[in-house]
């Protein structure tokens, strides 16, 4: 007797049991494999829609902004610098503001249609529309097409991300930046100039904003992890290009400043107002100097005694500064970080979950009166970001549980993360990494769709084989009737 005919003999419950093992087994694999492999593609008509409704919301907003008027201080910053280098072709500026990309960037939207805040924003805008396409290209190579949907509409329409394209803030760039490598590196094969141009991204991310050197060794390692061949000579390549990138700037400051600074100052800085006295962790800290407003503020709910030793510690900290010059004085602040944290290092600890949550909340505390902290922005704000990152922590599990070589969406995140928790942090510096978060919010949204839709079609096939089985019973019933007659 063969296969075939020994299933047709076999009892109706022991089939209709094969039946729901099978069914079973479909459903599994499917949760635990098919939502993770990409068997849709992504058609070029998808990603032009996805970049038309990224861009097109972000020209709707910035067409309304203000056309000749710039409302935070570091827009005015690289706007001063960026006019003179138009006009002049030099970079003019002091080791703090050091970083090209944003005033090149707009040296050259004002060398060709003049000084017009419009026109660079308008630019920003269809950069966004890019960033919406780089998401979901991640999402769909790292998962399939439904979290790529959900992940590049995500983006297209994220207030904060919106908001970015209208004002000259580095973490705008640095956001198409982020996106733009690590867009390259999950590509399922690695080809020299695949390589060459993430070095590049990786190198001109770096000298947007300092801080994403960290990064370029993370992106490095997960090429080398990820390749099949040729693992040592692509992880070489990528870092080697981000080099060249980074260090001809670093020779220029060398030339300009006659110390060694890779691409800017401010890391000392930065990590003293994160680690002193008066220091408490929220977004105040950025504006912390010796004796002014916030360090008053913040030792006042020190100790009588503790009150004491900041102010003589303050005294001298301003007088070893005073002879220094600012690359000097940034080596200086380092060095007072350092040692307070050796000093106070249950303080430090503390310190380190509120510079979290104050890199996560959805609009940290302003200095600057301009309206952009009012109620509505806020509400705004907290409606977007806290819904993405409670999806996005449960999709972290989900994501590396499903898709091992999704670690570079984790590493992102949490490599500047680390380090904002020992400099200083404030919402804005969270903004780049929030497209990452908003995949790792459509990996959750998917799964639930997918277990959904599983569910659904488990009750379809249920109720269809039970009304297939009451039919064949009643038919049973009816032949033993007849045949009893």
């Amino acid at each position: 007797m063969d296969a075939r005919a020994a299933r047709d003999q076999a009892p109706a419950g022991c089939r209709a049991a094969a039946r729901i093992d099978g069914a079973a087994f479909a459903t599994a694999r499917r949760l635990n494999h098919g939502m993770m492999t990409t068997t849709t593609r992504l058609s070029p008509r998808t990603l032009l829609l996805l970049f038309l409704l990224g861009a097109g919301l972000r020209l709707v907003y910035v067409l309304a902004v203000h056309p000749a008027e710039l409302i935070w201080a570091d827009e005015m910053t690289y706007d001063r610098i960026a006019w003179q280098l138009a006009q002049t072709g030099r970079y003019i500026s002091n080791p703090y503001d050091a970083t090209p990309v944003m005033p090149a960037f707009l040296a050259l939207v004002y060398s060709i249609f003049g000084h017009s805040f419009v026109a660079a924003r308008v630019i920003q805008a269809l950069l966004g529309g890019v960033m919406t396409v780089c998401v979901a290209l991640i999402a769909h190579r790292l998962f399939d097409r439904r979290v790529s949907i959900l992940a590049g509409v995500g983006v297209a329409g994220y207030p904060p991300l919106v908001y970015m394209s209208g004002v000259f803030y580095a973490e705008h760039l640095a956001a198409v930046l982020l996106t733009g490598v690590v867009t390259l590196i999950v590509v399922p094969r690695m080809r020299v100039g695949t390589l060459l141009a993430a070095g590049v991204v990786a190198g001109v991310l770096a000298l947007t904003r300092p801080l994403y050197l960290v990064l370029i060794p993370v992106f490095a390692l997960y090429i080398f992890a990820t390749c099949e061949t040729h693992r040592w000579r692509s992880a070489i390549i990528m870092m080697a290009t981000s080099l060249a990138i980074v260090l001809p700037w670093t020779a220029r400051n060398y030339a300009v400043f006659h110390h060694l600074v890779p691409v800017s100052t401010g890391f000392g800085l930065q990590f003293w107002r994160g680690n002193n006295h008066a220091s408490r962790g929220d977004a105040d800290d950025r504006h912390i100097m010796p004796g002014n407003e916030f360090w008053e503020r913040g030792i006042a709910a020190l100790p009588a005694a503790e009150q004491q030793q900041a102010i003589a510690r303050n005294a001298q900290l301003r007088a070893d500064l005073e002879p220094l010059d600012q690359v000097e004085q940034d080596n200086r602040w380092k060095q007072e970080g350092k040692r307070w944290i050796r000093d106070h290092p249950g303080q430090f600890l503390k310190l380190v979950p509120n510079k979290i949550y104050t890199l996560h909340t959805p609009f940290s505390r302003t200095h600057s009166k301009n309206g952009a902290e009012s109620s509505r922005n806020t509400l705004i704000a907290a409606l977007s970001t806290i819904p993405v990152l409670l999806l996005g922590l449960p999709g972290m599990v989900i994501a590396f549980r499903r898709r091992r070589t999704s670690w570079i969406l984790h590493a992102v995140i949490l490599m500047p993360t680390l380090m904002y928790s020992v400099l200083t942090a404030s919402t804005r510096f969270r903004l780049p990494l929030d497209a990452f978060w908003i995949i790792l919010a459509g990996v959750t949204l998917g799964t639930l769709h997918a277990a959904a839709t599983t569910s659904d079609d488990e009750q379809r096939r249920a109720t269809t084989s039970n009304d297939a089985e009451r039919s064949t019973g009643a038919a049973e019933c009816n032949r033993i009737s007849e045949s009893e007659h």
